[in-house]
């Protein structure tokens, strides 16, 4: 370990990395370490600027089948937002990545385009690692304005799971994460030569990797997680031995797994196959990563929405002919998750049914009368959740 406190300096290309939080620490600290680059986390949050920079490094435990690796990641540096030590960084930097949530990319947009002024001509490109399909295509909007300073925008498609950081006995940071680590880059919009880096892949067609991503691993931590809170469960594993969660989840992984090799041409279907018995085999009931079913369940309303995990997966397979049955009782359960734990934007437990099925509607965009939401209507009805 570094002393702490200290500043690290060396030679090495610099790789920015917009948050400090688990995708940031969890996957692309170890992409930079690894890709030769001198670290620069730029973090919002005072507190986490203040511990990290006293740390240094973090141990980063990467849990695989059966086994577990420990990685030291760091030195690095780590300024607050905002400020000139960051600005130099960006100045200088090879490489961002942002991990900041779609909501505040429009932030790392205006802190980008300040330093696109202080650059020198040169490609330098930005990883945008956010659970946002058009997420890249945002922020070069934002920085079309700087010319041919501006850097490349690269859409990302994040598949690692990261269970989170602790501290451990003595207050040094822990962060753990499932061993499985590509990161599926948007090649074409890479400016200059691509490099070849561990653990990054280039791919022609992000937007068929957001959407495996999307529908099989997304999909599948809804229907662990919002089935298994109707049943108690606080890890995910523990949803991966209920039988009856079980063979429902495989059921519509088979569904998408064809859906998706109709829908690109890009995976057979043997492949879809390999890449859902991973998750379901061991990904998903890994017991080490310690995943909780309140981190897989966060957030429902917008993992409702109309292109999102749960409704954009019953689109698709409709659009493809595949059977859908079931699904509004997954909605159900994601709207009584809702209920208990949104009360600023959904109605308190025990509402009028009325105002819920205007929330569901409204939510997920699809008709009242259809299947989906008058089974979801039924489901909550008979879990006590309207009155």
């Amino acid at each position: 370990m570094i002393e702490k406190g200290a500043v690290v300096k060396d030679a090495r290309p610099i790789g920015v990395i917009f948050g400090a939080g688990n995708i940031g620490k969890g996957l692309l600290g170890e992409l930079f370490q690894d890709a030769g680059l001198s670290i620069v986390f730029i973090e919002a949050d005072p507190g986490a600027v203040a511990s990290l920079s006293a740390e240094g490094e973090y141990a980063l435990h990467l849990h695989g089948a059966g086994r577990a690796t420990v990685r030291r990641i760091g030195p690095f540096e780590v300024h607050a937002t905002g400020s000139a030590e960051a600005s130099e960084a960006l100045r200088r930097a090879q490489v961002c990545a942002t991990a900041v949530g779609p909501a505040n990319l429009e932030d790392v947009g205006r802190t980008l385009a300040s330093a696109c002024s202080g650059r020198e001509r040169g490609p330098w490109n930005v990883l945008v690692c956010e659970n946002d399909r058009g997420g890249a295509e945002r922020l070069r909007r934002q920085l079309a304005v700087r010319g041919d300073r501006a850097p490349g925008c690269v859409q990302c498609s994040v598949e690692r799971m990261v269970a989170g950081a602790e501290a451990d006995a003595q207050g040094h940071f822990r962060v753990h994460a499932e061993a499985y680590s590509p990161l599926f880059a948007e090649g074409g919009s890479w400016y200059g030569p691509r490099p070849e880096w561990p653990g990054l892949g280039f791919v022609e067609d992000i937007g068929a990797y957001f959407d495996r991503k999307k529908y099989t691993n997304n999909f599948g931590h809804a229907v662990l997680g919002y089935l298994g809170a109707m049943k108690g469960y606080r890890f995910v594993w523990e949803s991966t031995e209920d039988a009856e969660i079980e063979s429902l989840l495989a059921a519509w992984l088979k569904c998408f797994c064809a859906a998706l090799a109709e829908e690109y041409d890009v995976w057979s279907a043997r492949e879809l196959e390999a890449h859902v018995r991973s998750l379901l085999g061991e990904r998903f009931a890994n017991r080490a990563l310690g995943d909780t079913i309140a981190r897989v369940c966060r957030d429902p309303a917008r993992k409702l929405g109309p292109q999102e995990r749960m409704v954009g997966a019953l689109r698709l397979l409709q659009r493809h002919g595949q059977p859908t049955d079931g699904f509004g009782r997954l909605i159900g359960a994601a709207a009584l998750f809702a209920l208990e734990n949104e009360a600023d934007r959904w109605p308190a437990p025990g509402a009028e049914a009325p105002d819920l099925e205007d929330a569901l509607v409204n939510t997920t965009g699809l008709d009242r009368s259809s299947p989906p939401i008058r089974e979801a209507m039924d489901f909550i009805r008979d879990k006590g959740g309207v009155r």
